[in-house]
């Protein structure tokens, strides 16, 4: 079950990050496939940090 719930922030990041990619597809009409890639490399990467943090300040906070 542990192993589970600690992928759980990378599919959210994934999730995201695809989001995101969209928007800037929507917004900015990035039609090159290395700009779509480089967006969603570095959303994924920022949104796995950022719940990283959160889960270690969560686990802290519960000991």
């Amino acid at each position: 079950m542990a192993a589970i719930i600690r992928q759980v922030p990378g599919v959210i990041g994934a999730i995201a990050a695809y989001i995101v990619l969209k928007l800037m597809w929507w917004l900015f009409g990035l039609q090159s496939i290395a700009g779509e890639v480089l967006i969603l490399v570095v959303v994924t990467l920022g949104v796995a940090l950022l719940a990283e943090r959160a889960m270690r300040k969560y686990q802290q906070s519960t000991l």
